[in-house]
Protein backbone atom coordinates (compact mmCIF):
# COMPACT_ATOMS: atom_id res chain seq x y z
CA UNK A 1 0.00 0.00 0.00
CA UNK A 2 1.17 3.82 -0.40
CA UNK A 3 1.42 6.80 1.90
CA UNK A 4 1.28 9.76 1.82
CA UNK A 5 5.67 9.97 2.44
CA UNK A 6 5.69 8.06 -0.87
CA UNK A 7 4.05 10.77 -2.42
CA UNK A 8 6.03 13.32 -0.96
CA UNK A 9 8.96 11.50 -2.10
CA UNK A 10 7.99 11.28 -5.67
CA UNK A 11 6.44 14.45 -6.48
CA UNK A 12 7.81 17.90 -6.26
CA UNK A 13 4.08 19.28 -4.74
CA UNK A 14 1.90 17.66 -2.76
CA UNK A 15 -0.79 19.23 -0.82
CA UNK A 16 -3.00 17.18 1.67
CA UNK A 17 -6.89 17.97 0.68
CA UNK A 18 -9.86 17.36 3.26
CA UNK A 19 -10.86 14.21 4.08
CA UNK A 20 -7.98 12.04 3.97
CA UNK A 21 -7.30 13.05 0.27
CA UNK A 22 -3.60 14.21 -1.68
CA UNK A 23 -3.05 16.37 -4.64
CA UNK A 24 0.31 15.52 -5.60
CA UNK A 25 1.10 17.52 -9.41
CA UNK A 26 3.84 16.86 -11.95
CA UNK A 27 4.88 19.78 -14.30
CA UNK A 28 5.65 19.30 -17.61
CA UNK A 29 6.43 21.74 -20.09
CA UNK A 30 3.18 22.46 -21.79
CA UNK A 31 1.13 20.30 -19.31
CA UNK A 32 0.79 19.35 -15.68
CA UNK A 33 -0.93 16.45 -14.26
CA UNK A 34 -2.92 16.63 -10.95
CA UNK A 35 -2.85 13.14 -9.31
CA UNK A 36 -5.13 12.96 -6.69
CA UNK A 37 -4.42 9.73 -4.07
CA UNK A 38 -6.65 8.82 -1.07
CA UNK A 39 -4.82 5.88 0.73
CA UNK A 40 -6.07 2.79 1.88
CA UNK A 41 -8.03 2.14 4.66
CA UNK A 42 -11.19 0.09 5.85
CA UNK A 43 -13.67 1.60 4.31
CA UNK A 44 -11.52 0.82 1.40
CA UNK A 45 -11.10 -2.54 1.92
CA UNK A 46 -7.02 -1.32 1.95
CA UNK A 47 -6.92 -0.42 -2.05
CA UNK A 48 -5.21 2.88 -2.78
CA UNK A 49 -7.32 4.77 -5.08
CA UNK A 50 -5.76 7.37 -8.07
CA UNK A 51 -7.80 9.74 -9.99
CA UNK A 52 -5.51 11.65 -12.43
CA UNK A 53 -6.42 14.38 -14.64
CA UNK A 54 -4.31 16.86 -17.19
CA UNK A 55 -4.19 20.71 -16.58
CA UNK A 56 -7.72 21.04 -14.63
CA UNK A 57 -7.02 21.24 -10.74
CA UNK A 58 -10.36 20.63 -9.72
CA UNK A 59 -9.98 18.75 -5.80
CA UNK A 60 -13.95 18.90 -5.44
CA UNK A 61 -14.11 17.00 -8.47
CA UNK A 62 -11.53 14.32 -7.79
CA UNK A 63 -12.58 14.32 -4.12
CA UNK A 64 -16.43 13.09 -4.88
CA UNK A 65 -14.83 10.43 -7.11
CA UNK A 66 -12.75 9.01 -4.75
CA UNK A 67 -15.25 9.11 -1.37
CA UNK A 68 -18.16 7.86 -3.69
CA UNK A 69 -15.82 4.96 -5.54
CA UNK A 70 -17.39 1.59 -5.44
CA UNK A 71 -15.20 -1.30 -3.76
CA UNK A 72 -13.28 -3.03 -6.58
CA UNK A 73 -14.80 -6.87 -5.98
CA UNK A 74 -12.10 -8.41 -8.27
CA UNK A 75 -9.27 -7.96 -10.20
CA UNK A 76 -11.00 -7.23 -13.84
CA UNK A 77 -12.28 -3.87 -14.60
CA UNK A 78 -16.24 -2.42 -13.14
CA UNK A 79 -17.62 0.32 -14.60
CA UNK A 80 -20.50 2.12 -12.52
CA UNK A 81 -22.82 4.89 -13.12
CA UNK A 82 -21.16 8.27 -11.85
CA UNK A 83 -23.07 11.19 -10.63
CA UNK A 84 -24.39 14.10 -12.66
CA UNK A 85 -21.65 16.49 -12.69
CA UNK A 86 -20.29 19.36 -15.33
CA UNK A 87 -18.02 17.34 -17.53
CA UNK A 88 -20.77 15.04 -18.60
CA UNK A 89 -19.17 12.05 -17.13
CA UNK A 90 -21.78 9.12 -17.25
CA UNK A 91 -19.85 6.73 -15.83
CA UNK A 92 -16.82 5.20 -13.43
CA UNK A 93 -14.22 3.04 -14.14
CA UNK A 94 -11.96 0.72 -11.61
CA UNK A 95 -8.44 -0.18 -13.23
CA UNK A 96 -6.55 -2.74 -10.96
CA UNK A 97 -2.73 -1.98 -10.75
CA UNK A 98 -2.58 -4.60 -13.43
CA UNK A 99 -4.71 -2.72 -16.59
CA UNK A 100 -2.41 0.46 -15.65
CA UNK A 101 0.95 1.04 -15.63
CA UNK A 102 1.49 3.94 -13.19
CA UNK A 103 3.96 4.01 -10.95
CA UNK A 104 5.77 1.35 -12.61
CA UNK A 105 9.40 1.60 -11.91
CA UNK A 106 9.02 4.02 -9.33
CA UNK A 107 6.28 2.63 -6.54
CA UNK A 108 6.95 -1.03 -7.63
CA UNK A 109 6.39 -2.78 -4.52
CA UNK A 110 3.62 -0.29 -3.33
CA UNK A 111 1.62 -0.47 -6.09
CA UNK A 112 0.08 -3.57 -6.22
CA UNK A 113 -3.26 -2.27 -4.84
CA UNK A 114 -3.53 0.98 -6.74
CA UNK A 115 -6.79 1.11 -8.36
CA UNK A 116 -7.41 4.37 -11.10
CA UNK A 117 -10.76 5.55 -11.39
CA UNK A 118 -11.45 6.87 -14.76
CA UNK A 119 -14.69 9.18 -15.26
CA UNK A 120 -15.45 8.30 -18.70
CA UNK A 121 -18.78 8.57 -21.62
CA UNK A 122 -20.42 5.31 -21.52
CA UNK A 123 -19.99 4.68 -25.14
CA UNK A 124 -15.89 4.84 -24.46
CA UNK A 125 -15.45 1.39 -22.71
CA UNK A 126 -17.85 -1.25 -22.30
CA UNK A 127 -15.93 -2.42 -19.13
CA UNK A 128 -15.00 -5.87 -19.55
CA UNK A 129 -11.79 -5.01 -21.61
CA UNK A 130 -9.07 -7.60 -21.48
CA UNK A 131 -5.92 -5.92 -20.54
CA UNK A 132 -4.19 -5.57 -24.36
CA UNK A 133 -7.13 -3.52 -25.58
CA UNK A 134 -7.52 -1.25 -22.28
CA UNK A 135 -4.25 0.09 -22.77
CA UNK A 136 -4.87 0.19 -26.27
CA UNK A 137 -7.57 2.08 -25.89
CA UNK A 138 -6.46 4.43 -23.36
CA UNK A 139 -3.21 4.98 -25.63
CA UNK A 140 -4.79 5.73 -28.92
CA UNK A 141 -8.37 6.48 -28.95
CA UNK A 142 -9.59 8.09 -25.72
CA UNK A 143 -7.93 10.84 -23.70
CA UNK A 144 -9.20 9.53 -20.41
CA UNK A 145 -6.68 12.08 -18.67
CA UNK A 146 -8.54 15.34 -20.26
CA UNK A 147 -11.83 15.96 -18.91
CA UNK A 148 -12.65 18.23 -21.54
CA UNK A 149 -12.48 15.74 -24.15
CA UNK A 150 -14.94 15.24 -26.72
CA UNK A 151 -16.72 11.95 -26.81
CA UNK A 152 -14.57 8.87 -28.29
CA UNK A 153 -16.96 5.98 -28.66
CA UNK A 154 -15.46 2.40 -28.54
CA UNK A 155 -15.60 1.30 -32.20
CA UNK A 156 -14.47 -1.68 -33.82
CA UNK A 157 -14.78 -2.08 -37.12
CA UNK A 158 -13.90 -4.86 -39.77
CA UNK A 159 -14.12 -4.05 -43.73
CA UNK A 160 -12.95 -4.56 -46.79
CA UNK A 161 -12.75 -2.77 -49.89
CA UNK A 162 -11.57 -4.26 -53.17
CA UNK A 163 -12.45 -0.55 -55.11
CA UNK A 164 -8.92 0.94 -52.68
CA UNK A 165 -7.23 -2.16 -51.76
CA UNK A 166 -8.10 -1.30 -47.81
CA UNK A 167 -9.10 -3.29 -45.64
CA UNK A 168 -8.74 -4.72 -42.02
CA UNK A 169 -6.38 -8.02 -40.93
CA UNK A 170 -8.44 -11.12 -39.19
CA UNK A 171 -11.87 -9.46 -37.29
CA UNK A 172 -11.01 -6.31 -37.58
CA UNK A 173 -9.29 -3.53 -35.17
CA UNK A 174 -10.46 -0.50 -33.05
CA UNK A 175 -10.27 2.89 -34.75
CA UNK A 176 -11.91 6.29 -34.16
CA UNK A 177 -14.89 7.76 -35.79
CA UNK A 178 -12.67 9.91 -38.73
CA UNK A 179 -11.60 6.77 -39.52
CA UNK A 180 -15.15 5.54 -40.06
CA UNK A 181 -16.31 8.67 -41.75
CA UNK A 182 -13.25 8.24 -44.31
CA UNK A 183 -13.95 4.52 -45.06
CA UNK A 184 -17.91 5.42 -45.62
CA UNK A 185 -16.54 7.81 -48.28
CA UNK A 186 -14.32 4.85 -49.61
CA UNK A 187 -17.00 2.44 -50.20
CA UNK A 188 -18.94 4.29 -52.71
CA UNK A 189 -19.71 2.17 -55.37
CA UNK A 190 -17.54 -0.34 -53.90
CA UNK A 191 -20.16 -3.34 -55.27
CA UNK A 192 -18.20 -6.27 -53.53
CA UNK A 193 -16.64 -3.89 -50.09
CA UNK A 194 -18.48 -3.80 -46.72
CA UNK A 195 -17.80 -1.81 -43.62
CA UNK A 196 -18.87 -3.77 -40.72
CA UNK A 197 -19.44 -1.70 -37.20
CA UNK A 198 -19.32 -3.00 -33.76
CA UNK A 199 -19.83 -0.60 -30.92
CA UNK A 200 -19.41 -0.26 -27.39
CA UNK A 201 -22.63 -2.56 -26.34
CA UNK A 202 -21.51 -5.04 -28.57
CA UNK A 203 -24.16 -4.23 -31.57
CA UNK A 204 -23.45 -5.03 -35.18
CA UNK A 205 -24.46 -2.82 -37.71
CA UNK A 206 -23.18 -3.51 -41.89
CA UNK A 207 -22.98 -1.02 -44.58
CA UNK A 208 -23.17 -2.14 -48.04
CA UNK A 209 -22.42 0.24 -51.32
CA UNK A 210 -23.84 -1.88 -54.73
CA UNK A 211 -23.84 1.30 -57.24
CA UNK A 212 -22.43 5.01 -56.46
CA UNK A 213 -24.55 7.28 -54.29
CA UNK A 214 -26.00 4.10 -52.81
CA UNK A 215 -25.72 2.79 -48.89
CA UNK A 216 -27.52 0.09 -47.42
CA UNK A 217 -27.73 -0.33 -43.90
CA UNK A 218 -28.27 -3.86 -42.39
CA UNK A 219 -28.72 -4.10 -38.43
CA UNK A 220 -27.82 -6.81 -36.52
CA UNK A 221 -26.86 -9.28 -39.17
CA UNK A 222 -30.64 -9.66 -40.10
CA UNK A 223 -30.65 -8.71 -43.92
CA UNK A 224 -34.36 -8.85 -43.41
CA UNK A 225 -33.73 -5.41 -41.97
CA UNK A 226 -31.93 -3.98 -45.19
CA UNK A 227 -32.38 0.01 -46.10
CA UNK A 228 -31.34 1.79 -48.10
CA UNK A 229 -30.38 5.15 -46.83
CA UNK A 230 -28.24 8.85 -47.87
CA UNK A 231 -25.16 9.18 -46.75
CA UNK A 232 -26.16 12.20 -44.34
CA UNK A 233 -28.61 10.41 -42.72
CA UNK A 234 -26.39 7.05 -42.23
CA UNK A 235 -23.46 9.32 -40.94
CA UNK A 236 -26.26 10.52 -38.25
CA UNK A 237 -27.33 6.71 -37.76
CA UNK A 238 -23.65 5.56 -37.22
CA UNK A 239 -22.69 8.32 -34.59
CA UNK A 240 -26.25 7.40 -32.50
CA UNK A 241 -25.63 3.83 -32.78
CA UNK A 242 -22.10 4.47 -31.62
CA UNK A 243 -22.59 6.64 -28.55
CA UNK A 244 -26.40 5.86 -27.50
Amino acid sequence: MLNHNDIVANFSIAIDLEHGITRASEELPTTTYYNYFRFGDASTEGNDLLVISKNIADDDFASSILLNAPLLEAAHLQIHPLASNKYGFSHLILAPANFHSHFKGALDDKRDRLILCLPVHCSEFSGDESIDDFYFLRRKMVDTQNWQRTVAPKIFLHFDNPKTGGGTYGTGAFVNHAAVLREIDNLDGAANGFLEITNYRKKVIEILSPGMGQLILIRDRDDARREFVSKEDLVAIVWRFLTD
